[in-house]
């Protein structure tokens, strides 16, 4: 069974592309950027430290923007979810509720 937390959590435009970038360790946004567009990426990571699947190391406010130097990091919650990224059935539930939700 796909948990519902992941589900919700890849669903996110350019989720997968940051936990996929941060699971070889700890990225600052401008290294991030090369792989998701800007403003997908605030999004994603402001979503992702919701859930609890990232951290910024800097004891920054996530109510202020993020700086091109701050660095983030997976927590074990995000790396469960990074475990989970070649399962197909969690992509086919990915696609479901895609589906059920137009």
């Amino acid at each position: 069974m796909v948990d519902d937390r992941v589900v919700r959590i890849l669903r996110r435009t350019g989720a997968a592309e940051v936990i996929d970038a941060l699971l070889t360790g700890p990225a600052c946004l401008s290294r991030l950027r090369r792989t998701v567009p800007r403003r997908t990426l605030e999004r994603s990571v402001r979503a992702l430290a919701a859930e609890g699947a990232l951290v910024r190391a800097d004891a920054g406010s996530w109510d202020t923007g993020l700086r091109a130097d701050t660095e983030l990091r997976l927590t074990a919650s995000g790396l469960a979810v990074a475990a989970v990224l070649s399962d197909w059935d969690v992509w086919v539930r990915v696609y479901e509720d895609y589906l059920r939700d137009r």
